[in-house]
């Protein structure tokens, strides 16, 4: 497939809501931070069925690939973080 694929990450480890390491552990999927295109709500700041927020838990937000089209242009002088994986 071209476009339509969603995925994100399940996280286990040392973390929790009163570590710093904002995590439910095992229970939500969390968005990557790298993820080249970003799937949730069709009008941001508007919410929808695609969101399917959930009162207490949040939305959910998943990280997307559309391999049908053309990279996004950031535009000049543009250079992603960098960051390593730890």
């Amino acid at each position: 497939p071209g476009r339509g694929i969603l995925y994100g990450f399940r996280v286990w480890g040392e973390g929790g809501w009163d570590t710093g390491h904002r995590w439910d552990q095992g229970k939500r999927v969390l968005l990557d931070p790298y993820a080249p295109l970003v799937h949730g709500r069709t009008t941001w700041a508007t919410r929808d069925t695609v969101e399917h927020f959930e009162e207490g838990v949040g939305s959910r937000w998943r990280g997307t690939f559309d391999l049908d089209e053309q990279p996004f242009d950031w535009g000049p002088g543009y250079s992603k973080p960098n960051v390593p994986w730890e």
